[in-house]
């Protein structure tokens, strides 16, 4: 990784998926909602010492994932995927956050009228 700090490239990469991060020491905090947060932390359980930090790990709600430290695109592809498995998150703003990244003003505000057109409509019938 040429001397490139892996845990703020792994939030960056986050960051561009809409995932609110924060960064402690060599962890990377997911801000889920008030006082909710799933930690991205080296692996250090169940590995030989040589390997010591070569993958993330992150567990939250009885599930748990793990990528390789070096990879953070790849690491926060699979967080992206874990992140909207989780039953809780549905209705969320971050979850709103992660599905508008990328969308410019005016295609947000299409589907801002559009939904509301649909409600509209809904309550004719």
């Amino acid at each position: 990784m040429g001397g490139v700090n892996p845990t703020i490239q792994l939030a960056a990469a986050l960051d561009r998926r809409g995932v609110t991060v924060s960064i402690d020491h060599d962890r990377v905090r997911i801000h889920l909602g008030e006082f909710k947060y799933v930690v991205i932390k080296p692996r250090t359980e169940g590995v030989k010492v040589h390997d010591y930090g070569r993958e993330w790990s992150w567990t939250y709600g009885g599930e748990a994932g793990r990528h390789p430290r070096d990879d953070y695109e790849g690491a926060a592809k699979a967080v992206e995927k874990f992140l909207r498995n989780l039953p809780g998150l549905a209705e969320t703003a971050l979850l709103y956050r992660m599905d508008h990244m990328g969308m410019s003003f005016e295609e947000e505000t299409q589907e801002a009228l559009d939904r509301a057109r649909r409600k509209k409509i809904s309550y004719k019938r």
